[in-house]
C-alpha cells in the first residue's frame, strides 16, 4: 500500500479522477484513478451526472488537495485508490459517495 499527496486535476465521473501525484524529489506525475469500493453510473445517465455534481461540489467546499492510498495497478492497467482530503478533515470521498443513492459497495478485489 501506497500514500500519495495529490492534487485534483479533472473529475472525469463521479468514481474516475485526473490527479496530479507528488512522488517526493519534485517529481510529479497525472494519472487517471479510480474509487476503490464503489461503481457510480456512468456520467452519460442521470444519476452519473447527479453524482458527478456532487463530487464537484465536495471538491470545492474541500479543496483540491488530498491524499490517496493505492497499490499496484490491476491487470488492465488502472489504479484503485482511497481518497481523503488533505486538509486534516476526516472525511473520505469513497465513504461519502457510498452514501449517495445510485451508488453502488463492489465487493474488495483480491
Amino acid at each position: 500500500m501506497y500514500e500519495y499527496k495529490a492534487k485534483l486535476v479533472k473529475i472525469v465521473e463521479a468514481g474516475t479522477l485526473n490527479l496530479e501525484i507528488d512522488l517526493g524529489f519534485r517529481l510529479k506525475l497525472t494519472r487517471q484513478v479510480k474509487l476503490s469500493g464503489c461503481e457510480c453510473p456512468s456520467r452519460g445517465t442521470k444519476d452519473g451526472r447527479r453524482i458527478s455534481i456532487q463530487v464537484r461540489k465536495w471538491f470545492e467546499e474541500y479543496g483540491n488537495e488530498v491524499y490517496i492510498r493505492s497499490s499496484k495497478p490491476d491487470p488492465q492497467g488502472r489504479y484503485w485508490c482511497n481518497l481523503q482530503w488533505a486538509d486534516g478533515q476526516e472525511l473520505c470521498l469513497n465513504s461519502l459517495l457510498l452514501g449517495l443513492d445510485g451508488v453502488k459497495r463492489i465487493p474488495k478485489r483480491r
